[in-house]
């Protein structure tokens, strides 16, 4: 009947919608796996760098004062971009188990 074919299109075309947004879902899905592992990536070069800034400090002795100062500046830096790697890395986290639930 005409009236069971206007559902059919009508519900035809929510499936289509419904297919691309969960299109668009999967491709930010990606692209946010993506971001993590490039965080992550970031993550552990600051954490490689702040160690061997750590190991370099350890072996700094007095004559070695002003090295040793710009050595701690760099690596108060270095913590302080670590310490916002982790908070984006936190909040994509959280964006992506939002976005995940949301389906």
């Amino acid at each position: 009947t005409p009236l069971q074919q206007g559902e059919i299109v009508y519900l035809e075309e929510e499936l289509r919608r419904a297919q691309r947004a969960n299109n668009d879902l999967q491709y930010s899905n990606e692209q946010y796996k993506k971001e993590l592992n490039q965080m992550r990536t970031t993550l552990e070069q600051l954490g490689r760098a702040k160690r061997e800034l750590e190991l370099e400090l350890s072996h700094t002795g007095e004559a070695v004062k002003s090295k040793s100062l710009a050595a701690e500046e760099r690596r108060n830096a270095l913590n302080q971009q670590l310490n916002e790697q982790e908070t984006l890395l936190n909040q994509l986290r959280h964006d992506l188990a939002e976005s995940t639930s949301q389906r």
